[in-house]
């Protein structure tokens, strides 16, 4: 009986074994089938998003000829805006030896100075020197300054009328390598604000005439010319900001002018720019710096190039302008 019962507690224990291992089996076994779906779910999705990367990627990145993936440029938008200087900057460099400086000197009144006296002592009837009583003598001055830019190698320039209003002033041209010519009115034309002058020279850099009917508003632009009146050669950079503009311009002794058809641009346009040439990013003459708005920022005008095509032809041709009119005369 000893026996029985030693054998069934062996037996009983030997039992309860089993049964534990059993037990640990099936949460084992659960485990691994669900690795299993698990892992064969996963690799199921890695292998279709592997075959999508390469279409994002060819549809992301340019090929060439050979279907090779060309690395993008990380500073392709600097390149793209150096390349954009480098042309201005050659359109500038080609240009800016035909584009002269005009100085207008005229012979005017000399003023006695402060102490001027031949007592060595200041006029006690004007300490100020405010009166300057005249001399009556002369002295030649320079009383403003414009622009122009060579047309023809033999010396023809074309600037603004007003430029070269004055009768009885001269006229000196300063040309890129800063010699000095004596300039000589050729032709005004009595309509539109353009003049004609000549300098005694031979082979000159020369500009181009182009389309000023082919223009489009944002078009960029390159003003070039005497600024001030003291700055030479100054370059400014803009749009074309209007066409076919009308206005009436006036000048700083009260003489005016009508301008039609018109070009308006944000370049920088001053005093002293009048009559030097506004560019195209290809060098050609698209307009002539006429005038600006007062009171305004940037708010330029030029005359098209196109209107000054016939006037040019018939100065070559001729030596002057001829304007057909209908109408009454008196």
């Amino acid at each position: 009986m000893e026996n029985y019962q030693s054998n069934l507690t062996s037996d009983k224990h030997f039992y309860c074994s089993q049964t534990k291992k059993s037990s640990l089996t099936l949460p084992i076994m659960g485990v691994i089938i669900l690795a299993s779906l698990f892992g064969a779910v996963f690799g199921f999705m890695a292998g279709s998003i592997s075959k999508k990367i390469p279409n994002k990627l060819s549809s992301d990145f340019p090929k060439n000829n050979n279907s090779e993936i060309i690395n993008v440029n990380p500073f392709a938008n600097k390149q793209e805006i150096a390349r954009e200087d480098s042309v201005i900057i050659e359109v500038v460099q080609r240009s800016v030896p035909a584009v002269v400086s005009i100085v207008i000197s005229k012979d005017i009144p000399k003023m006695q100075d402060f102490f001027s006296n031949s007592f060595g002592f200041p006029n006690f009837f004007d300490p100020f020197g405010n009166s300057e009583p005249n001399t009556g003598k002369t002295e030649k001055r320079k009383i403003g300054g414009g622009s122009g830019f060579i047309i023809t190698q033999d010396g023809l320039i074309v600037t603004n009328k007003h430029v070269i209003s004055d009768e009885n002033a001269e006229y000196t041209v300063i040309t890129n390598d800063n010699q000095e010519h004596t300039a000589k009115v050729v032709a005004k034309d009595p309509i539109n604000d353009i003049a004609i002058i000549r300098i005694e020279a031979k082979d000159l850099p020369v500009l181009n005439l182009g389309d000023s009917d082919s223009l489009q508003l944002g078009q960029s632009v390159i003003a070039i010319g005497n600024s001030l009146g003291e700055f030479s050669n100054t370059v400014s950079r803009g749009i074309i900001s209007g066409l076919k503009r009308n206005l009436t311009a006036t000048g700083n002794f009260g003489e005016s002018e009508k301008l039609s058809d018109i070009i308006q641009t944000d370049a920088a346009i001053n005093p002293g720019n009048s009559g030097g040439p506004l560019l195209n990013i290809e060098g050609l003459v698209i307009g002539i710096n006429v005038a600006i708005a007062q009171g305004a920022q940037n708010v330029g005008f030029a005359i098209p190039s196109n209107q000054i095509k016939r006037i040019i032809n018939q100065v070559k041709t001729t030596g002057k302008i001829s304007i057909p009119y209908i109408g009454v005369r008196y």
